[in-house]
């Protein structure tokens, strides 16, 4: 009966400690539910979620910093996200970044013609210069203050792969010159593998630069990517690299 005793006497310690352990867990992960808002904040919208996913640098909507502190002030916290193969970035498109137009960076058909998102908007062909040019979006939001960044949508069309840029990627990454992907399966998967590529390495890239620069500042900025399904991009005809993103490093959620 003493061996009982005992027994339950440890028993219910561990499960004390494992209420406390799970009640402890649950406060500090309290943040489960998120929005997602280009705008200021507004007491029209303020749906008193725990999370402000302040959408965009160049957004229209006030200065973004602004934006970060308005939504931070009414108890949120914030969070950053943008697009990685498209968005508001026709600073960059137009040359006001570094006085170079890149509209040629467009991910382009066979028949000459650019795939656009929007205005001055191409889905874009992720070149170094791209990415530099991101990275300077994430250190503006992790100066800001957010707590996490998200790279939605990285995504390079089938129809795509056209274009002089995409041809130059090519020849870099195989060593041998474009083929257009119509002409042969060969051609077909060499293509798309290529594509897939570039949107995992820019990813990788761009994220590895958020964990080193925010662990420099003291922080460790969570890093994820809200994309459409495999069905979907399958239906559409969209090459991305999600099927292996669950393995790339800095990565934290999909």
């Amino acid at each position: 009966m003493k061996n009982l005793k005992y027994y339950l006497s440890i028993s219910a310690s561990v499960f004390v400690l494992t209420m406390q352990n799970d009640v402890f867990a649950q406060i500090k992960s309290k943040q489960k539910t998120s929005f997602q808002v280009s705008a200021p904040w507004s007491p029209d919208y303020d749906v008193r979620s725990d999370i402000a996913m302040v959408y965009g640098i160049n957004d229209d909507g006030g200065k973004f910093e602004e934006r970060v502190k308005g939504y931070r002030d009414k108890g949120y916290e914030v969070q950053f996200m943008t697009g990685i193969a498209w968005g508001q970035y026709k600073d960059y498109f137009l040359g006001e970044w570094d006085g170079k137009n890149h509209l040629d960076e467009g991910q382009m058909m066979r028949n000459g013609e650019t795939i656009w998102h929007g205005k001055n908007v191409p889905y874009i062909v992720p070149t170094a210069t791209f990415l530099t040019y991101m990275k300077s979006h994430v250190k503006r939001a992790i100066d800001a203050g957010v707590t996490a960044i998200y790279l939605e949508e990285p995504e390079f069309w089938a129809r795509a792969g056209y274009s002089q840029t995409f041809k130059d990627e090519w020849q870099k990454y195989y060593g041998f010159p474009w083929m257009a992907q119509h002409e042969s399966p060969e051609a077909t998967y060499l293509s798309s593998k290529l594509k897939y590529q570039l949107y995992f390495n820019a990813l990788k890239e761009v994220f590895s630069y958020v964990k080193t620069y925010s662990e420099s500042k003291g922080q460790r900025v969570k890093c994820f990517v809200p994309t459409h399904s495999l069905i979907n991009y399958s239906s559409w005809q969209i090459v991305s690299p999600e099927a292996s993103l669950a393995n790339l490093e800095g990565m934290d959620g999909i």
